[in-house]
């Protein structure tokens, strides 16, 4: 079993650690309804925050003043106004913390790499909506240790701030000591009330907190059958749901290995750009309506947590020149309208390999009146400036299975089964359980009394070993980050 030189320090450190054969297991995810109870301007408005709250996530700074000063006035009207909490921004699923474990609902991001998690007395999903599910509490671990080190970060929602923390942390069996963030100081990182916090996916390279992400870390030390996760996501528009409030079944999330009954044919993949920092691929070529825009670009980050497709401002343009009768949506920065009663046919290629986008991903909602005409699901990234990142976020990915492989770093795609039946299945749980949601795993299963996120039940070896001995290895500790393996 290949492992780190952290987790050889750590599988010295907890002896009572007991590695097991090397598996794969799949957790269930949940997604919001999409935004349809709201009117067309309440929804242009989410959009356009949630717009410049992308921006913040990869540190595009807005230019125009007159944008500034409409994204200021409607995050001052968003105090009080529920439907924040039910827009379809992301897929989030569950993990367990803690000793004795206890189950929160996180976001799955594959565009930033930090364990984020809420604490007593913060609402995560800003002052538009109220956060109805347990919050992390420290002080109610045993197996807890605290840095005091201080922990910030921008994310495309917001921001979270606090300290580190090192804590047993659980994936659908798998546990170990990670180092995350702790956050006490939160503004809108979450998009609904049952979340609490968010699983970065990408390398360590991009961690604010330099810990090893968790699924990297499950790889690095062995613990997975492959060096892959995937997802099949479920496509859901407005009229897929009932009600704004509800929360649905969101798809399939697959770490050691792929589910191959969830798409057709093969995965192509497609070698990383700079391999160890984000799931950024090449793009070779865009068309609309099978005219070329002629533009390219080497790193295009594939972004789960992204619910749009932000491209520089020229390649925006570029497109909407080809898609008659559309036009800027004025000081949204970077936001587009086209009439709702054209199909667009746009296709990305990437290593020669085409992927059309289906009409209805393209199409992000009315936003006028009448019902004339359509937000484009294709942002710019900035109204002035030249900024050349292209992030392909969720418009996309839920066309696709997408998959992630660490050996050789690379991401794959592969058409979903014409069959979605599997992605509408799979368990909601509640935060603040004591286990997390699992579909199914392979291989050996956990054993003994483990901070198992399968097991609800009983004292940990964490919490033996982190109660004897915290005060004395708290800096040891601290410097071995990433999880010591499978429990």
């Amino acid at each position: 079993m290949r492992t780190t030189t952290a987790a050889k320090a750590a599988a010295g450190l907890i002896v009572l650690v007991q590695l097991v054969t090397a598996q794969s297991f799949e957790i269930p995810l949940r997604k919001r309804a999409s935004a349809k109870d709201l009117t067309p301007e309440e929804f242009l408005e989410e959009r356009i925050r949630d717009h410049q709250r992308l921006k913040n996530k990869y540190g595009i700074v807005e230019e125009d003043e007159e944008v500034i000063r409409r994204v200021n006035k409607l995050e001052r009207r968003s105090v009080g106004v529920e439907y924040l909490a039910g827009n379809d921004l992301s897929y989030y699923g569950s993990i367990s913390l803690g000793t004795p474990p206890k189950t929160f609902e996180v976001v799955m991001d594959t565009g930033s790499a930090d364990l984020v998690i809420a604490t007593t007395n913060t609402n995560i999903c800003g002052t538009a909506c109220t956060t109805t599910a347990p919050y992390y509490d420290i002080s109610q671990s045993t197996s807890a240790l605290e840095s005091g080190a201080p922990f910030g970060i921008r994310y495309g929602s917001g921001y979270a701030r606090g300290t580190l923390v090192k804590d047993w942390v659980g994936m659908a069996g798998f546990s170990g000591m990670q180092i995350f963030g702790a956050c006490d100081n939160i503004s809108s990182i979450a998009t609904s009330s049952d979340q609490v916090g968010l699983l970065g996916l990408a390398w360590q390279t991009i961690a604010t907190s330099k810990a090893v992400p968790f699924v990297q870390a499950l790889w690095q030390n062995g613990s997975l059958s492959n060096p892959v996760f995937g997802f099949g996501l479920r496509s859901l528009v407005s009229q897929d749901v009932p009600s704004i409030r509800s929360v649905v079944a969101g798809g399939i999330m697959t770490v050691g290995d792929v589910n191959s009954t969830l798409y057709s044919g093969d995965l192509n993949w497609h070698t990383l750009s700079d391999s160890g920092s984000y799931w950024a691929i090449p793009v070779d070529n865009v068309t609309i309506g099978g005219t070329s825009i002629q533009m390219s670009v080497e790193d295009a980050i594939i972004d789960t947590g992204t619910n749009s497709i932000a491209l520089p401002s020229a390649v925006a343009q570029a497109i909407y020149a080809l898609i008659p009768n559309s036009r800027v949506v004025r000081s949204s920065g970077g936001l587009y309208a086209y009439p709702c009663s054209q199909t667009v046919n746009l296709v990305l290629t990437f290593d020669g390999v085409q992927y059309p986008l289906p009409d209805k991903f393209f199409n992000g909602g009315v936003i006028s009146g009448t019902g004339g005409y359509c937000l484009g699901n294709v942002f710019s990234l900035s109204s002035t400036s030249t900024s050349n990142v292209w992030i392909i976020g969720t418009p996309f990915l839920m066309a696709y299975y997408n998959a992630y492989q660490f050996s050789p770093p690379a991401v794959g795609f592969a058409p979903l089964s014409d069959s979605n039946s599997a992605l509408e299945k799979g368990p909601i749980p509640t935060s603040g359980n004591t286990a997390s949601a699992r579909l199914s795993g392979t291989g050996a299963s956990p054993t003994g009394g483990s901070t198992s996120t399968s097991s609800g039940s009983g004292t940990s070896a964490g919490a033996h070993i982190a109660t004897s001995f915290k005060l004395v290895l708290t800096s040891l500790l601290f410097g071995v980050v990433g999880v010591v393996g499978l429990i």
